[in-house]
């Protein structure tokens, strides 16, 4: 079969499986076979193998399984992410976040519950002196991965919250588990079919962890030191308040799509 209207079928396809945007099949021909949208144009047919590649890879988009965990990879700031079952997918919000501090000045910085180590792995890149913790094994084998596949030198530390870290940093980042436990069963089924429990769910009001940092994370901070905590919807005024006691110019910054999901907070 010609391999334009191979690839027009399984467009399709995705559209009557009730995937949104099918221009994915563009994104599964580069990361998986390393075809372009311009290769397409010159190319006659695929082999039998390519074309099981793709079909494979498009039953599973239909399936609801993310098109980074397909892929086996997404790209966050510069910086490749492996993507599998046991970590949470890098998302937009997050990207925005690591941006904003970015732009501060360079220091040392812990990335608390670090997940696939994304934010810390693109402040690195950034020129910072970064330390990830997260308490999940999978968390830091991927972290460690990720930072030899991008060439980059950090510093890894296993940890439940603030156990086994020490010293002080410049900055403190976290995106912790922030959804309330009885709501993460009703997620949406690309959320349930693609990230752990345990990358999501925030205890019974969504705040467990945030408590934690609020009380202990000044501790680690230097005298002008600055907290970035990625939040939830509706929890600005809940997690700004916990805060109060050891931080001051408490600042929340909306997201992209003027969602309330940053705080920024300096240590008193």
């Amino acid at each position: 079969m010609n391999a334009i209207k191979f690839v027009n079928n399984m467009k399709i396809k995705l559209q009557e499986g009730g995937v949104q945007n099918a221009n994915e099949i563009y994104f599964i021909l580069q990361g998986l076979l390393d075809i372009s949208r311009a290769d397409l144009m010159t190319l006659d047919s695929f082999s039998r193998g390519q074309m099981r590649t793709i079909e494979k890879a498009v039953n599973k988009r239909i399936k609801g399984i993310s098109l980074q965990l397909i892929l086996g990879y997404t790209d966050f700031l510069g910086v490749k992410i492996l993507e599998n079952k046991h970590i949470l997918s890098p998302r937009p919000e997050t990207e925005y976040m690591t941006s904003i501090i970015a732009k501060e000045n360079k220091g040392k910085v812990l990335d608390l519950c670090a997940g696939s180590g994304a934010i810390g792995l693109a402040l690195a890149r950034e020129g910072f002196d970064v330390t990830l913790s997260d308490v999940s094994a999978h968390a830091i084998k991927n972290i460690k991965r990720n930072a030899k596949n991008n060439n980059l030198h950090v510093n890894i530390v296993k940890s439940n919250m603030f156990d086994k870290v020490s010293g002080k940093y410049d900055i403190i980042v976290s995106n912790p588990p922030y959804i309330p436990s009885a709501e993460c069963l009703t997620l949406d089924k690309d959320v349930l079919n693609n990230d752990p429990l345990i990358a999501l769910d925030g205890g019974e009001d969504g705040l467990h962890f945030y408590r934690i940092i609020a009380h202990e994370s000044w501790k680690y901070l230097t005298n002008s030191g600055v907290l970035y905590l990625e939040i939830g919807i509706n929890q600005s005024k809940s997690v700004a308040k916990l805060l109060e006691k050891h931080y001051k110019n408490i600042t929340i910054i909306k997201d992209m799509n003027d969602i309330d999901r940053i705080i920024r907070a300096e240590v008193k």
